[in-house]
């Protein structure tokens, strides 16, 4: 029974790796396309700070500076900035800080922006 729990286990994180793995060939792959094509880009970098962190809450900021293809320092403002501006709410874990995207705020601040960028605002 324990074997069979820990072999379910390891299954698992295999496949959870191979899921991470799949994801960041896909981010490398659209980066190295964005770049060959004059890195054209829709989002800004707050709303890539905003995307990673909605979609992994516990991630660090190396990680976030990572995939955002930011520095420290610049991910350590922005998230600042988002914070500030409601966008954000930090919670204290230890040593580490914890942040949730207040979706509601963000869906409020995307609909007065497509309304100016639409015409009906």
């Amino acid at each position: 029974m324990i074997q069979m729990v820990i072999h379910e286990l390891v299954q698992a994180t295999l496949q959870q790796r191979r899921i991470d793995t799949d994801r960041h060939v896909v981010e490398h792959e659209a980066r190295a396309t964005s770049e060959a094509e004059g890195d054209v880009r829709l989002l800004t970098s707050a709303a890539r700070v905003l995307a990673t962190v909605a979609d992994q809450p516990a991630v660090t900021m190396r990680e976030i500076a990572r995939r955002c293809g930011q520095t420290e320092r610049a991910i350590w403002q922005q998230l600042g900035q988002l914070e500030r501006a409601g966008f954000l709410k930090r919670k204290r874990e230890g040593r580490r800080n914890r942040y949730e995207v207040d979706q509601s705020a963000v869906a409020r601040q995307l609909l007065v922006e497509s309304s100016a960028l639409l015409g009906s605002g």
